[in-house]
């Protein structure tokens, strides 16, 4: 967890002492939140200040990986993919 260019700091099996340490800090708005996918790291964000301050993303790998379990035709998601690798955005929702 890095804190504005101010200090570093990991935690080891010690979810509750993560989230008390990032939560009792002044974070930005929005909160930048991004993961690579997995439940875990999800549910840590939805305890990090407010739903309606964060923003959550989910990292480039991730999103290509994940965008085949979405459902939809082979051509249509191959369309989504070439638009998201040519830094489309706001459309790629319509396409799916």
């Amino acid at each position: 967890m890095s804190f504005h260019q101010l200090g570093v700091a990991a935690f080891f099996q010690d979810n509750s002492a993560l989230l008390d340490l990032v939560n009792s800090q002044v974070l930005a708005k929005p909160l930048i939140c991004l993961g690579d996918g997995h439940d875990g790291i999800w549910n840590l964000f939805c305890e990090i200040g407010e739903k309606q301050e964060r923003i959550e993303i989910l990292d480039w790998c991730h999103l290509i990986e994940n965008l085949y379990k979405v459902g939809g035709s082979f051509q249509r998601i191959e369309e989504v993919k070439c638009f998201l690798e040519e830094g489309g955005r706001g459309r790629r929702y319509l396409l799916l």
